[in-house]
């Protein structure tokens, strides 16, 4: 047994199959908040419904503005 977030979660990734989104634009897109998205996959992930990639994030170098 899933989640009703979970659930919904989990029909818009099958609606939209194939393409990859942020869970930012997961939870824009279905009203529901970033934990919420956040909890949902991690719940599905563990349950095998979805795999999750990470995110890739650049880090500049820090520049010093004192």
């Amino acid at each position: 047994m899933i989640t009703v977030n979970s659930e919904k979660v989990l029909n818009y990734l099958k609606q939209n199959f194939g393409k990859d989104f942020t869970k930012n634009e997961i939870a824009e897109a279905l009203g529901i908040s970033v934990p919420a998205v956040t909890g949902s996959i991690n719940g599905l992930v563990k349950k095998g419904y979805v795999t999750e990639r990470l995110e890739e994030v650049e880090v500049e170098p820090a520049t010093d503005t004192r």
